[in-house]
């Protein structure tokens, strides 16, 4: 009997669990089901103003509407109106450009572009051997006109897409020079290797390095300088990213992965908090102190080179807090075909773990000073104090030794 009544206890419990189960399912599938009929009510009353503008406009606008225009401008404001400050819509011809630049296909003048206070592009630094160089410009240079299209602020990035074209074709331009606009007809196009490194081996024997950018030849040009400075006999290294503004992993992490020891080098944190190791480093290093010169325009990816150089122990940082933009974006293809989208998508993360994105990187060495100082060694008072601070490092090694 004993046995009879534990049997069916046992039976009537499990009843019971399988009821409390399928009852909590229920309930979270109906919350589940809830929540999304709402987000889609939701959806539907947001879509329903533009429905009612379309219309109006419709019924009122004394002119004709582009259509394909009219769903890029929306697509636009879409991506403008989610709150992240580097989301873009991409139309289909602008999505072919940017594949073409990506595949090496599309190519510039050589030069390097900055957006003027004026709206137009200012030409910062023109690249030896380059058309650009040959058609004379120079850099102070205002361009004001890409062939039929004006540049002004609220064009600029589609004008600098504009100086992009695949080898061989041409491009004219108007510049502006001291206030007096000059026509540079037919400029071809080709490819010219961006020199993105520089280096030089100061009289206390420690090496420096500068980074004008981070792009696909520069942990090349890197390795190569790095190597000549070992074999004239460097003590220590300088690494310059001041005012480095780079959105490109691939040769940072390549560049990171010459100087530092096996390890995890980034990591990114998507909106789950999930955690996944972006880029590795071999056991392979360059066993030298190191300082990292850091500025308020020191960003994203640069701003990541410093952080991962602190956080392995090799390199302390010297200047003023960085921009802090610590994010990764990901260019998406819409489905038809139609164009793309660009969005935030993760955290960048340094081997520390710890994000810098709206906060910036302090260095460990505060040097504050006027971005003029910089042109001449004697009177750059960052690189004065990160020799200081490499000089120390040394000294402190051959101590320990």
């Amino acid at each position: 009997m004993n046995k009879k009544i534990a049997l069916g206890a046992a039976i009537a419990f499990m009843a019971i669990v399988v009821a409390a189960t399928m009852a909590l399912t229920r309930m979270w599938a109906l919350r589940s089901f809830n929540g999304k009929v709402n987000d889609l009510v939701n959806r539907e009353e947001r879509y329903s103003k533009l429905a009612m503008i379309d219309d109006m406009v419709r019924e009122n606008y004394n002119g004709s509407i582009p259509q394909e225009g009219l769903m890029d401008a929306i697509s636009q404001g879409f991506m403008e109106g989610i709150g992240d400050p580097y989301a873009q819509y991409y139309s289909s011809t602008q999505y072919q450009r940017l594949q073409n630049e990506y595949s090496g296909k599309s190519v510039q003048i050589g030069i390097v572009e900055a957006k003027d206070d004026s709206g137009y592009i200012l030409v910062t630094e023109v690249y030896p051997d380059s058309p650009a160089m040959a058609a004379g410009i120079e850099a102070g240079d205002l361009i004001v006109k890409i062939d039929d299209m004006d540049v002004s602020a609220d064009n600029y990035y589609e004008a600098i897409a504009n100086l992009r074209g695949e080898a061989g074709s041409t491009v004219s331009l108007t510049i502006r020079r001291n206030n007096e606009d000059r026509e540079l007809p037919n400029i071809t196009r080709r490819f010219v290797e961006t020199p993105s490194v520089s280096s030089e081996l100061l009289v206390d024997q420690i090496g420096l390095i500068r980074f004008s950018q981070f792009n696909n030849t520069t942990p090349d040009q890197f390795i190569k300088q790095v190597d000549a400075l070992m074999d004239e006999g460097a003590i220590g290294l300088i690494l310059d990213v001041r005012g480095v503004d780079t959105c490109t992993i691939d040769p940072v992490a390549d560049v990171l992965d010459k100087l530092l020891p096996a390890g995890e080098l980034v990591y990114t944190s998507d909106k789950s908090n999930s955690l996944t190791v972006l880029k590795s480093s071999d056991a392979r290093e360059v066993d030298l102190p190191m300082a990292v010169l850091i500025n308020e325009k020191t960003t994203c990816e640069a701003e990541l080179f410093a952080a991962v150089i602190r956080d392995y122990g090799k390199g302390r940082l010297v200047g003023v807090k960085t921009f802090g933009k610590g994010t990764v974006q990901r260019i998406l293809p819409l489905p038809d075909g139609s164009g793309a989208i660009r969005l935030t998508t993760a955290l960048y993360l340094p081997p520390s773990q710890k994000s810098f994105d709206k906060e910036g990187i302090k260095p460990d060495f505060e040097v504050k000073m006027n971005e003029e100082l910089m042109a001449l060694p004697e009177t750059d008072l960052q690189l004065l104090k990160a020799r200081e601070v490499v000089a120390g490092m040394r000294k402190s090694s051959e101590n320990g030794a």
